[in-house]
């Protein structure tokens, strides 16, 4: 995970406008160590934080099977409230080989459904950097609806950061968003219809 966010290409990007850690609230790492320190402090000490990474087995356009599987990014279940039964899909990002092509949406869709068909979780967040418009976008394109904008909410890298907050819900799930992302997908969802 660490060579993959970290390209030498990366290297001269001022932290704010970092290709992997732009939006994100830490990142760049100077090293493995402190790479491996931040998630052991951060997710893998809390319970109710799980990360999950990213692998494809198919090209960027989705045709051309590849080799062996690619590691190619990494996505959570991040704020989890079970009292509430609501948690947050965060902490995302793609290679940028994969970034706007199926991955996203296959990756989310595989937590979504864990989330409310699984684990019984009736609302499920996606927060992002008010900048960050390609991640804003992608939520928007699977289905979670804007709710509104957290001004002040964060610092990010020594700056105020206003965040935008999106949701969706277990009803929206089953009333269609759930069928239209596995379509979009070409994914068979076991659920049968009958003729009127």
């Amino acid at each position: 995970m660490y060579a993959l966010s970290h390209p030498s290409t990366a290297a001269h990007m001022s932290p704010t406008e970092h290709v992997y850690f732009g939006g994100l609230t830490y990142g760049p790492f100077a090293s493995v160590a402190e790479y491996r320190d931040y998630y052991r402090r951060r997710h893998f000490s809390d319970p109710l934080s799980i990360m999950y990474a990213v692998h494809a087995t198919v090209s960027p356009d989705g045709t051309t099977p590849l080799s062996q599987n690619r590691l190619i990014g990494q996505l959570g279940f991040i704020s989890t409230v079970p009292v509430h039964k609501r948690l947050e899909i965060g902490h995302v990002w793609y290679d940028v080989e994969y970034r706007g092509t199926f991955a996203n949406k296959a990756a989310v869709a595989t937590l979504l459904a864990y989330a409310i068909e699984q684990l019984g979780f009736v609302r499920v967040e996606w927060r992002c950097n008010q900048t960050n418009k390609g991640s804003f976008g992608a939520a928007r394109s699977i289905g979670f609806e804007h709710e509104g904008t957290f001004k002040k909410h964060m610092q990010n890298k020594g700056a105020d950061r206003a965040t935008l907050m999106l949701a969706l819900t277990d009803d929206e799930w089953y009333a269609g968003i759930r069928d239209k992302l596995y379509a979009r997908l070409g994914v068979e969802t076991g659920i049968e219809t009958s003729a009127a």
